[in-house]
């Protein structure tokens, strides 16, 4: 007599583990590149809060706008400019998970996604950082 194995419950490990969170779209690769360089350069600029060059523009840093520090490379500028256009939720996500390294787990809790959505989330995400650096 052969058993079959049963599928993952969904209060199991393997129920969540089945989620592809490593898995970046072949159309994505460069994007995805391009925002670690991105957050690897907003992360050296010490700044505290989810803000980046808005917190220059609006006086709440302190710093007058013509001191800001500006990236040498134009594509991290563009970068830095399609994240701002972003709506909240995803320029949050977006700054958690390349800026702050922060977990999906952490990330899906502070933006109230479920864990099963993230690749969606994130792919979207994405596509928009993409779109907005063409729109210049």
């Amino acid at each position: 007599m052969t058993e079959e194995q049963e599928a993952p419950r969904l209060h199991s490990r393997g129920y969540v583990d089945r989620v592809p969170l490593d898995v970046i779209a072949e159309q994505h690769q460069g994007v995805h590149a391009l925002l670690i360089r991105w957050g690897l350069w907003s992360g050296s600029r010490g700044s505290a809060s989810l803000a980046s060059v808005e917190v220059f523009s609006t006086g709440k840093g302190g710093t007058p706008a013509s001191t800001a520090p500006m990236s040498a490379d134009p594509q991290i500028m563009a970068v830095e400019r399609a994240v701002l256009r972003m709506p909240t939720q995803h320029r949050f996500t977006v700054r958690m998970l390349y800026v702050q390294r922060l977990t999906v787990l952490s990330i899906c809790k502070a933006v109230h996604l479920r864990y099963e959505g993230w690749p969606q989330w994130i792919f979207m995400a994405r596509c928009m950082v993409v779109n907005l650096m063409r729109r210049g």
